[in-house]
């Protein structure tokens, strides 16, 4: 796990100092702070260099790239990177582990290849020089954000693991193009534009993420499941999806039973959760006490030559006891025998780290949790480096209420054009069709609320895009739906998820996103994933039930909580209402883009507010935050 950065001059523009290439390496340090790279290349002599930082060179040079890293497998210099070919025309700068890539060892080893060192990136790039970026993409499994350059070629590739766990951005400013691991370090590109892009968070308040957009102009990110292929000379760049879920054809019929199913699922999770335990360093479990984070926490402890001795929780006090799992918590620690870590997030914590979240995070974070996630990550890195986790199942395996409650959708749609649902927001929603039911039961903000907010909003064209998605996916309206949340929903999970985890140095692992699962989860059949119990709708059936084996019914069947914090009482504290009033406030009324009568109504009596103003307050605070520390070039205030 690491962070890579690197940019590239055109139309004769030349480097001889590698200050900015420094600067942005050191932006996202904390991604990789066991070592450093950096390179530079020449593109008319096909030559690479090492460089220093901060350094002045008299050889010209037209492109520069960086790397902080982070020590996982083959903690010598035998890993450091960038890492290049024997003949140092080809290069290789590697965020992220692919779990598969001692499977070709040996066949690469036939071919005469010596091998410095037992790194997954060494394989990687004698990969990528005997089958070429065609074939590459389709041999990794892992978790990954990639850039090969080819001097030879005059090529640079970017490369994204499938669904989207490790980030990479890119951006091109005038005469350079310049991808990154994290955001901030195109800040420190001295002809970068710091510009907002208000459709963007227009996108933000109405959906949990914007489809494509970014709230810097100008920056976009690799897709998951893309390929970018930039060229040296004119910066033509080539798109190529790779992987697509859409692919994916769930059997509707089958000849074999549920325990069929549910006992090669329980095979395939050993097989990923074995296959992600490979490190070099000490690992542990990110513990929830879900059924997703608890099933990994049991087979990681009971894998592998080196089982897993440490779990790490966030828990509440006495006060905030409806937010809690602990018990859940404790109960999985006594039955897996795994130290159960577990750290208490308050008020005081929150506000000291409302804002380092959303610098953290690159963007006005959809979810409070963020703060907790930044916590258990502080915490987690006195024991482990490394941590398993539960993300994917949701997605993957229908266990949100909204794949339950479409079958009551689909029943009341066959005999009326219009109906009303309830969405995940508690507010009533009026729907005319299921690909509307799908989009809007999927973390949409009140209408009214938006518009009160943000001048000129336009909800309907992001509502229309998203349906326009939903309708090009294949399968029934169940497989619409999975396939739909993995494109829309899971990657700002995942990239919560990383950029929380990376702050503290942790490399967040997620087995159930396996491509062998993926592939697996597909040839399940919708009748074994949604089930009926007790008379009603339970997704993720097969999951629940091989929880139920492991830690018992009463365990696996409970209402799903998620993982909340009680933001809104921390809000009520003096230390934000002083924050709010001094900072935020007089900056949203200069910046002129949201309300700020409404904002500070919505202040003076969030108490009594029902939470979808509380969430839209939230984030409208958090954009003026953002705006001020990314925007304004402000340093973080801890409130």
């Amino acid at each position: 796990m690491c962070g890579i950065a690197g940019f590239l001059n055109r139309r004769g523009k030349k480097e001889y100092c590698s200050d900015e290439i420094t600067a942005m390496i050191e932006m996202q340090t904390h991604r990789g702070p066991d070592d450093y790279g950096l390179l530079g290349i020449n593109i008319s002599n096909e030559r690479s260099y090492n460089l220093e930082k901060n350094a002045k060179y008299g050889d010209p040079m037209d492109g520069m790239f960086g790397f902080d890293r982070l020590s996982i497998l083959d903690l010598s210099m035998n890993g450091h990177q960038p890492m290049k070919s024997s003949d140092g025309k080809v290069f290789v700068l590697f965020n992220g582990e692919i779990y598969n890539a001692f499977d070709y060892r040996r066949e690469l080893e036939f071919d005469g290849i010596k091998f410095n060192g037992t790194s997954d990136t060494e394989i990687l790039l004698y990969l990528y020089l005997k089958y070429g970026i065609d074939k590459l993409p389709d041999m990794l499994n892992g978790m990954f954000g990639i850039c090969i350059c080819d001097l030879r070629k005059h090529m640079i590739y970017l490369l994204r693991d499938r669904v989207g766990i490790k980030p990479l951005y890119y951006t091109t400013t005038g005469d350079r193009f310049a991808f990154a691991s994290e955001i901030k370090s195109f800040l420190e590109l001295k002809d970068f534009k710091r510009e907002l892009n208000i459709d963007a968070f227009s996108e933000n308040i109405t959906f949990f993420k914007p489809l494509n957009n970014i709230l810097l102009k100008n920056v976009r990110q690799v897709e998951p499941g893309q390929l970018l292929a930039i060229n040296f000379m004119d910066f033509h760049m080539t798109k190529t999806i790779y992987w697509d879920v859409n692919k994916y054809e769930r059997p509707e019929h089958t000849k074999h039973s549920k325990e069929f199913y549910k006992d090669a699922m329980q095979e395939k999770l050993w097989e990923c959760v074995k296959r992600q335990k490979l490190c070099d360093t000490k690992i542990g479990c990110q513990l929830s006490g879900g059924v997703d984070s608890s099933v990994v926490t049991y087979i990681a402890s009971k894998t592998g030559n080196d089982s897993l001795k440490d779990s790490i929780s966030v828990v509440f006090d006495g006060n905030e006891i409806g937010y809690s799992e602990e018990k859940f918590v404790d109960y999985v620690s006594e039955k897996t025998n795994v130290s159960a870590h577990k750290t208490i997030i308050n008020s005081d914590f929150f506000l000291k780290n409302y804002e380092k979240t959303l610098w953290q995070a690159d963007t006005v974070v959809g979810r409070p949790n963020s703060v907790g996630l930044l916590l258990l990550t502080k915490e987690a890195k006195k024991y482990v480096t490394v941590l398993l986790s539960g993300e994917g199942a949701d997605e993957l395996l229908g266990g949100y209420a909204m794949f339950t409650q479409a079958k009551e959708v689909e029943e009341k749609l066959k005999t009326n054009k219009t109906i009303w649902i309830e969405t995940v927001r508690n507010q009533p929603e009026q729907i005319h069709s299921f690909e509307e039911y799908a989009v809007i039961s999927q973390q949409k903000t009140n209408t009214q609320l938006c518009n009160l907010l943000l001048q000129g909003y336009d909800q309907r064209a992001f509502i229309d895009e998203r349906i326009q998605k939903f309708e090009n996916l294949k399968g029934t309206n169940f497989d619409r739906q999975i396939k739909y949340a993995i494109k829309t929903y899971l990657p700002e999970l995942l990239m919560c998820q990383d950029k929380m985890s990376m702050a503290n140095s942790i490399e967040n692992r997620v087995p159930l996103l396996d491509n062998e699962f993926i592939d697996f989860a597909f040839s399940i059949p919708e009748q074994y994933l949604i089930t009926k119990r007790n008379n009603e709708y339970v997704g993720k059936a097969l999951l629940k039930d091989i929880c139920a084996d492991m830690f018992g019914e009463h365990f696996a069947y409970r209402r799903k909580m998620g993982f909340g914090l009680p933001y809104y009482r921390y809000f009520q504290d003096k230390r934000f209402r002083d924050y709010f009033y001094e900072i935020i406030l007089p900056g949203t009324h200069k910046r002129g883009i949201i309300d700020t009568n409404v904002l500070k109504g919505w202040y003076e009596h969030l108490k009594e507010k029902p939470w979808g103003e509380t969430e839209l307050f939230w984030k409208a605070c958090g954009l003026e935050a953002w705006c001020q520390m990314f925007i304004d070039r402000r340093d973080i205030i801890k409130i």
